[in-house]
């Protein structure tokens, strides 16, 4: 993958900027590149596959912090067999949203301090089961109907008899009420009532 940062690396072998954006241009040309937007392309390994998902681009291209949430996530976590074709990343400062080979990435607006709840420290952030599932619930223009929220609920509650309970924490983090509310429903209804104990101080 190339960004505008890697031309700073290339100026010196082609030249300058000119003569770099050029050879991007004749690479492109050819079928070695694909571009992605202005700026950021793609390059083909030496069997001419475009091996880079749409998580990583996301990371080459979005500064930090941002998380990758809703379906996309769940689908990560094996949540749902879905393909959502839209990646919702939210990021603390509006960027431009962008496609790659049919799916689209759309960045939601939030405050740095609402931007959290990534799986892992390192490599694209994306957002845990039970951030996912909030999400979902909370924000459902975000592309997860109501029905594919509830099966991710059952079979991340199926996985682990914790579940609820970090659910539940993470519920109290994200500070929406109606949220609160909905889950510990749904977390009684699926899993019994001694697993919705935790969200009724929520």
């Amino acid at each position: 993958m190339i960004t505008k940062d890697d031309l700073v690396a290339i100026d010196p072998l082609t030249g300058g900027r000119d003569a770099s954006f050029s050879v991007l241009r004749r690479l492109a040309q050819i079928g070695q590149l694909e571009r992605v937007r202005r700026g950021t392309y793609v390059m083909r390994d030496e069997t001419g596959v475009l091996r880079v998902d749409l998580a990583s681009l996301i990371d080459a291209v979005t500064p930090a912090p941002y998380l990758i949430t809703a379906g996309r996530a769940l689908a990560a976590h094996d949540l749902s067999d879905q393909h959502f074709r839209t990646a919702v990343v939210l990021v603390a400062s509006l960027r431009r949203p962008f496609e790659w080979r049919g799916d689209r990435v759309r960045y939601v607006l939030a405050e740095p301090d609402r931007i959290w709840g990534a799986g892992e420290p390192s490599g694209p952030q994306i957002a845990t089961p039970e951030r996912a599932i909030l999400d979902s619930i909370a924000h459902p223009r975000w592309g997860v109907t109501f029905s594919q929220t509830v099966e991710a609920l059952d079979l991340a509650l199926g996985r682990s008899p914790r579940f609820a309970a970090s659910l539940a924490t993470a519920t109290k983090r994200y500070r929406n009420a109606a949220t609160a509310r909905r889950l510990g429903f749904l977390v009684e209804q699926l899993a019994g009532p001694d697993a919705a104990t935790p969200f009724q101080a929520l």
